[in-house]
Order: C-alpha cells, then structure tokens, then sequence
C-alpha cells in the first residue's frame, strides 16, 4: 500500500507541476481546464470500484476518492488566478464533456459484441455504472463543485488575502462532506440497510479529507512556481 500511496503522490505533485508551469508561461488556463476534465471522466469511471483505503484506519469508499483531491487542487487553483467566473465556467464545460463521455460509453456497450475473449458483460460491468449512480454523482458534482467555487473567494476576502491554507482546507471540507451526503444516498437510498448507508457516507468523507489535507502543500507548490505577481486574467 507505501507504492500505492508514492504514486498516488508523484501523480498529484506531476498534475502541479505541469497545470502550474503551464500558467506561469502562457497566463492561460487551458492545461487547468484539459486535466480538470480528464479527473472528473476518471472518476466517473473508477467510481464503480469499492475499495479499502488503509490510513491508521481501514476505510471503504468507491476508487474516485483519491481522485476529489486533484478536481478541489485544481478548482482552487483556477480560482485563486482566473477567479470565480472562471472556475464555475470550467465546472460546467467538464460537465458538459461527462454527458458525451457518458453517450459514448452507452453506445460502446449497446453495440453488439463480436466473439472475443473480452466478454460484452465484462464490458459493461467495468464502464457502465448504472443510470442511478451516474445520475447522482452528477447532482453532487454540479452542486459541491460550484459551492467550492463560490466559498473560496469569500474566504480569501474574509482573510483579506492571507491564509492560503484556510481557503483551500475551508471550502474544500464543506464542499467533500457535502458531496458524500448528496451522493450515497442518492446512488443507494433504498438499496443497502439505512446503518450501511451512513458507514459509506462516513468512509466516504473521511476518505475524503484526509486526501484533501494532503493536497493543501501542492497549492502552495502551485504559487511557488506561478508567484504571487500573477495578475487575475480573462480566459
């Protein structure tokens, strides 16, 4: 599990460091918005997958967890350079990709299967999550995305500007508990025992959270390398 969580690691801080560079050499934020879109696709994707996250103690939440810490990094980054309008713009493009991600992988399943060693339920098991739990993380992303998107620049303005770690930790623990809150229950309300429900949730959040502290030195990595002269540009 110590390699599981090197790459995991070295991922994030290669995610910085190219999302960064890229906008401290063309003050745009293209590459933001490209990675942004690529981590929602993924989490859609390994959102089928349950697993168990090992930290001190043993938590069970869908695979797209360890991914929320890339989405808030960069949602946060995009903020903290283009602003709000920037950020909630860039929710609702990565959003508008997830309905065509969505479209394709329907018509890749539907489509007859020739003879293959790749069986067509196999197939469908690994990218078809089911309407319901597309449906919900869907609602919860649209809803925790764009309120992480609105507290952070008023945290930033309550702290007049200081506290970097405060707006990224402050806007990001609302926004994950919330989305776990949203979405288990939307996804299986009704499906798994009411005291299950709230054990997901929980793993869930936790999981969460202590992905999202680990990513709060990145953001400082990001204004290392963009510095604090970069002036808020229009995309």
């Amino acid at each position: 599990m110590i390699f599981w969580y090197v790459v995991w690691l070295g991922t994030l801080f290669l995610s910085t460091c190219v999302s960064s560079y890229y906008v401290k050499l063309t003050e745009k934020s293209d590459a933001t918005i490209a990675l942004y879109c690529v981590y929602l696709a993924l989490s859609q994707i390994l959102a089928v997958k349950i697993g168990l996250f090992k930290m001190g103690v043993t938590f069970v939440a869908a695979g797209a967890a360890m991914l929320y810490p890339f989405l808030y990094q960069l949602n946060d980054m995009m903020n903290e350079y283009f602003g709000e309008k920037a950020t909630h713009r860039m929710i609702f493009v990565a959003f508008a990709t997830q309905i065509f991600m969505v479209m394709a992988l329907f018509l890749s399943i539907e489509l007859p299967a020739a003879e293959a060693e790749f069986p067509q339920e196999v197939w469908r098991t690994l990218l078809w999550s089911g309407i319901r739990i597309t449906g919900a993380s869907w609602v919860a992303f649209l809803i925790t995305n764009n309120l992480d998107a609105w507290l952070y620049p008023r945290i930033k303005k309550l702290t007049e500007g200081d506290h970097l770690w405060l707006r990224n930790a402050g806007s990001d623990a609302i926004s994950l508990a919330l989305d776990s809150i949203i979405f288990v229950p939307l996804a299986f309300g009704g499906q798994i025992p009411f005291n299950l429900l709230l054990s997901v949730i929980l793993g869930q959040t936790m999981t969460k959270y202590f992905f999202g502290l680990v990513d709060t030195p990145f953001l400082y990595l990001t204004r290392f390398i963009i510095d604090e002269s970069f002036v808020d540009q229009k995309i």
